[in-house]
């Protein structure tokens, strides 16, 4: 992330939304989701909520709209005060014409066909004359860049492009505040970075005030004014402008602990400094940049010199690059096509892959370049298909269903799309259903994963009614439950806080080294370069490159034409080898933490 978020320019904006002693508890549960919750909202900037997975932060957002206490049920207290007044009184049809909030999937909130028809939606539901609607339906597609989509069909946008047009339908509405939930965690790099941009442009030329969460931090603190850090305790434990929130997050051993997601070089210095601070130079750096009021948040020329002071520079670990050793194809595609029914352009035009027996592969590619197709034919939901395609080394066509599923298994994207009970002890007891295990046994497997995945607490608890990333870990335990040889994953980090993300992924990587064949589809490029052995690029329907994490972030062609986004630990380590030529450079995170701290280690 640029330097010029430690030099931005202090703004004073006036509160617009304060919350005081809030509490809720969701109807069904004993404990409250946060208690005595107090923190504000200020105007006219992006205000940008962080915190661990289930620390209650879309909880937080749905009560500003209003979804929360009137369509999720539950006791609210405390006061939410806008302009004077108490939203926690309000209907939610009080508050859309002043909040207007877009999800994390847009196409959970479409309800219509067409670009058009969909702005409209809002607009007819109001009332609105024929005339003001289309001056608004112009002036909100105007707003998001996407006047000449007007008559466009929501199928056939991107992934970006529908994100756009969901704004765009609460834009219409003229409120306020637009709330935002994850907007950017199903998009690829391109139209994250186009989400981002739009932000910042409602905000500096429309004057609008946004409230969101986010992961995707790299391209966004730059543009957040005002920051808000919930804790595991499900309090506010951090609040003001982003770069001190960022500094005490980075330097304050207080703060040591927070499970927060970070852009990767400032993970990078604090786990540096947490595994080193014993050492009185590193410590006193430490001091020095938490007082520092003024400047960059890291200073990578001050760090080189502490660097080249402290350590002695081996050469870097690259154990993790791809083994040479022969494997058997778990899945082959050569030359596979598909055409959905009735469409003449092909999604899949001519896919080689070929993945080995207890390969660790990550696919990726923009939105619409054809993953999920992909997907679909490898499980039989869409045939016929053109080419080949072999599982286990049998043509599809010719493989038991039965059987495929049994050996390999799917997370989907959007986890409650599984979710086949309203319980979620029961939710991993389904799972076991015909595996001809005792029901002691059963019981006794399913509490050990929903104690390996932090859900204990949960157990009786709807998974609809599960945090995102609490829903991802269900639909991971559900899965591994049943002991498929291969196992493919949908955007596995998607609503994932750091340390779940980590942990998930480190389990992943254990499953690997057991034997278990891992595929993961996904945009994060960081669990690319610190987990995949091997990196398969879409682009256009063909596949653009296979090969090594380390060769593709090097191919500024396949990076390109796939629409991807190189770690910005590279860049970081490219920065930090200007001053210290000793230090390699790097693509993954992991590898370049563990580097820097052996370094100093071995000293």
């Amino acid at each position: 992330m640029r330097a010029g978020i430690a030099g931005m320019e202090q703004m004073v904006h006036k509160k617009i939304v304060e919350m005081e002693n809030v509490s809720f508890v969701y109807d069904g549960e004993e404990l409250p989701v946060w208690q005595g919750l107090n923190c504000y909202f200020e105007e006219g900037t992006v205000n940008l909520l962080l915190g661990p997975s289930g620390c209650g932060k879309s909880t937080l957002l749905y009560m500003l709209n209003g979804i929360i206490p009137n369509f999720y049920e539950g006791k609210a207290e405390g006061h939410i005060w806008f302009k004077g007044e108490d939203i926690l009184t309000k209907r939610t049809k009080d508050m859309v014409r002043h909040m207007g909030m877009v999800f994390q999937n847009p196409e959970t909130q479409f309800c219509t066909f067409t670009v058009e028809d969909e702005i409209a939606f809002g607009l007819e539901n109001e009332n609105t004359p024929q005339e003001e609607m289309d001056r608004r339906i112009d002036e909100a597609l105007g707003m998001v860049g996407m006047r000449a989509l007007r008559s466009t069909l929501l199928t056939s946008l991107s992934g970006g492009q529908k994100q756009k047009i969901a704004i765009a339908s609460v834009l219409a509405m003229q409120p306020e505040i637009l709330i935002l939930d994850e907007p950017t965690a199903n998009l690829d790099a391109a139209s994250r970075s186009e989400v981002f941009s739009l932000l910042g442009q409602l905000v500096g030329r429309y004057g609008k005030t946004i409230i969101l969460v986010e992961h995707n931090l790299e391209h966004l603190l730059d543009k957040a004014g005002h920051v808000i850090v919930m804790d595991g305790g499900n309090k506010v434990c951090l609040e003001g402008s982003a770069p001190s929130v960022i500094r005490s997050l980075v330097y304050d051993e207080n703060y040591r602990g927070l499970n927060i997601f970070l852009p990767e070089k400032y993970l990078i210095m604090k786990e540096w400094i947490n595994a080193l601070d014993h050492i009185p130079q590193v410590r006193n750096f430490q001091k020095q940049q938490l007082l520092c009021g003024e400047g960059d948040i890291l200073p990578v020329r001050r760090f080189a010199e502490l660097l080249r002071e402290l350590a002695v520079f081996p050469p870097a670990d690259r154990s993790a690059a791809v083994s040479a050793r022969a494997r058997e194809n778990v899945v082959e595609a050569n030359s596979l096509a598909y055409a959905y029914g009735g469409q003449a352009d092909k999604v899949l035009k001519s896919v080689d892959v070929e993945i080995g027996r207890e390969e660790f592969v990550a696919v990726v590619g923009a939105n619409g370049a054809g993953k999920s197709t992909f997907l679909k034919v490898l499980f039989r939901v869409l045939s016929p298909y053109g080419g080949s395609v072999k599982a286990d080394g049998r043509e599809l066509d010719c493989c038991d269903k039965k059987r495929l599923y049994r050996d390999f298994g799917l997370v989907f994207q959007n986890p409650e799309d599984q979710f086949v009970t309203n319980n979620v002890f029961d939710e991993l007891m389904f799972s076991l259903k015909k595996n001809g295990m005792d029901e002691t046994e059963k019981k006794k497997r399913a509490a050990g994963m929903l104690e390996r995945f932090h859900l204990s607490s949960e157990k009786n608890k709807s998974p609809f009614l599960l945090s995102q990333g609490q829903k991802r870990r269900l639909s991971v335990a559900a899965m591994l439950l049943t002991g498929q040889k291969v196992l493919i994953l949908d955007e596995p980090t998607y609503g994932q806080d750091f340390d779940n993300q980590r942990e998930l992924m480190e389990l992943m990587l254990e499953l690997n080294r057991e034997g278990v064949t891992i595929i993961v589809v996904t945009h994060d490029m960081t669990l690319v370069a610190d987990y995949a052995k091997k990196v398969v690029v879409l682009a256009d329907g063909q596949t653009e490159f296979c090969g090594a994490p380390e060769d593709i972030f090097r191919d500024a062609d396949a990076v390109r034409k796939g629409k991807l986004e190189v770690p910005s630990v590279w860049r970081f380590s490219e920065e930090l080898h200007k001053y210290a030529e000793e230090v390699p450079l790097f693509v993954s995170r992991k590898q370049m933490t563990d580097y820097l701290i052996r370094c100093v280690k071995e000293a």
